[in-house]
């Protein structure tokens, strides 16, 4: 008996050193607001991404079409050094900023639900874009 323990002990080794190992994800600096961008003009992602604190390359999609009036998704991926991805999302509005509008800024209430109410505001540095809170 105490030669089968004493071959069991010394079968075993530090099989566990060297297995593990830190995976430091992509991390961005991204425009997290919404970017307008006249009808005609261009843009161009600022995004930065880092692994580590190290700058790594990034790959932008976009649908973009600065000739239409929209609101466009810039779809920015990293990859880290062991293949893991992420992603990050830009909107871009592309707008026609010498587009005469009615103002329509205001508060708001839904006259079927009054406890509804909100309030319309303009888009600042534009003439016809709005949102509501």
């Amino acid at each position: 008996m105490a030669l089968f323990t004493l071959g069991f002990i010394s079968s075993c080794k530090k099989d566990s050193e060297g297995l593990t190992r830190l995976t430091y994800f992509p991390v961005f600096e991204y425009n997290e607001d919404i970017t307008l961008v006249a009808n005609g003009g261009s843009y161009t992602t600022g995004a930065v991404a880092k692994e580590n604190g190290v700058e790594i390359p990034i790959s932008v999609e976009n649908n973009a079409n600065f000739n239409a009036s929209g609101l466009y998704e810039y779809l920015i991926t990293a990859t880290n050094s062991d293949g893991y991805s992420v992603s990050v999302t830009e909107l871009v509005l592309v707008h026609n900023p010498a587009g005469a509008g009615t103002d329509v800024s205001g508060a708001i209430e839904d006259i079927g639900r009054p406890e509804r109410t909100g309030v319309i505001t303009l888009v600042q540095g534009t003439k016809n874009i709005y949102y509501c809170t």
